[in-house]
């Protein structure tokens, strides 16, 4: 589902922002369940690839390419 939405969107990066305040926003009631949820845990999907930051925005960020 997720990856039908980022291709129908012509998304071709997701940037993310591993905080507390934003693990709220993107919380589910069935843990684990979002695309969020499962980045934060390190489960990378296969149609993401992670791109490597600059050290002062990788200890803040992840940076992911979608892969067609």
């Amino acid at each position: 589902m997720s990856k039908t939405l980022l291709d129908a969107r012509g998304i071709e990066l997701v940037l993310l922002c591993p905080s507390p305040r934003e693990q709220l926003l993107y919380a589910s009631e069935a843990e684990g369940a979002t695309l969020y949820e499962r980045l934060i845990d390190g489960r990378t999907p296969g149609w993401l690839e992670p791109v490597a930051l600059p050290e002062r925005l990788a200890a803040r960020f992840r940076l992911y390419r979608v892969l067609r």
